[in-house]
């Protein structure tokens, strides 16, 4: 489900646009031009019905930084089968990860805490929220392990600390805490 900050308001449903027509129709006094206007009505209608918009609008920055970060980890996954500059567009790549996941964290608040999915025969109910937090943590991790992965050289005290500390970050990032 896209965040809320993202939904376009001024869509509205083709259903809600024949009721408001045919409620105009009912409430003003009947004449023998209003079988038309019922009939223009529904035509400029069906109008709108082939032309409407689209309801997610991307004018947000998670929503342009996301594309963007899309179209760049497509380059970059092509860019390594042919092996023209793989690894700039793999950094490149991983720093758009981070500006959308970053983005995103703004408007985490928008989100449910929690929903119940199904009630029986058990109770299920994802939490959301820390569900989006984990995935933007995610979001980090690769993108460091890709940065990582590009410009490291073969030295194996540096592996070793970058192995723990990404231990340590995936155990505290990962892991559900009872408290959240």
């Amino acid at each position: 489900m896209p965040p809320r900050a993202e939904l376009d308001h001024h869509s509205y449903d083709a259903s809600d646009a024949l009721a408001k027509a045919s409620i105009a129709l009912s409430s003003t006094k009947r004449s023998s031009t209003d079988v038309p206007n019922l009939a223009k009505a529904k035509a400029s209608l069906r109008q709108r019905e082939r032309r409407r918009r689209p309801r997610l609008v991307f004018r947000s920055t998670h929503g342009i930084t996301g594309s963007v970060a899309t179209l760049c980890v497509c380059i970059a996954i092509g860019a390594h089968h042919v092996n023209i500059i793989p690894n700039v567009l793999s950094i490149l790549a991983a720093i758009a990860s981070v500006v959308t996941a970053s983005s995103g964290m703004s408007i985490v608040d928008q989100a449910p805490k929690q929903t119940i999915v199904m009630e029986r025969p058990f109770k299920v109910v994802p939490p959301h929220r820390d569900a989006f937090k984990r995935t933007a943590a995610s979001i980090y991790y690769l993108s460091a392990r890709t940065c990582w992965n590009t410009i490291s050289n073969n030295n194996d005290a540096l592996n070793w600390i970058w192995g723990i500390s990404a231990l340590c970050y995936a155990i505290i990032k990962f892991i559900p805490n009872p408290r959240d």
